[in-house]
């Protein structure tokens, strides 16, 4: 499975980013992503064409870094991304502002450009608006 060509490097902060026929797009993506792993459960009574979509699901981000860089505690949204991470064969780097450089004065800005050269997809929760 392959996301839409134009979402590559696209930053989100809102619904905003996106157009009615974008939002519809996400959500079509979504359930596919969603019926893949539900139906990743080994069963043999799949056709060979629905178990080649549940593979290529499951393996969308193999080989990719998600960062979680979460400046303000977040349970359901942290656990969500980084369930989804591994589900589609990926792996996750977790930071927060306890355990990073924003301890010795680091800036976001410097924090992210640093997370870029490790990491391939990157959500962030901060409680400055717009960040």
């Amino acid at each position: 499975m392959s996301s839409p060509k134009h979402w590559k490097a696209k930053h989100t902060v809102t619904v905003n980013s996106f157009s009615r026929a974008g939002i519809e797009e996400l959500f079509e993506v979504a359930n596919k992503c969603k019926r893949a792993v539900k139906s990743h459960t080994g069963s043999n009574e799949a056709s060979a064409e629905d178990k080649e979509t549940v593979e290529k699901v499951m393996n969308s981000c193999k080989g990719l870094v998600l960062a979680c860089v979460f400046y303000e505690p977040s349970t359901r949204t942290n656990c969500s991304f980084t369930a989804a991470m591994y589900r589609l064969g990926g792996s996750v780097v977790q930071v927060n502002s306890t355990g990073s450089s924003v301890k010795k004065g680091e800036t976001l800005s410097d924090t992210v450009r640093c997370l870029e050269c490790y990491c391939d997809i990157l959500v962030l929760r901060h409680p400055s608006k717009g960040s």
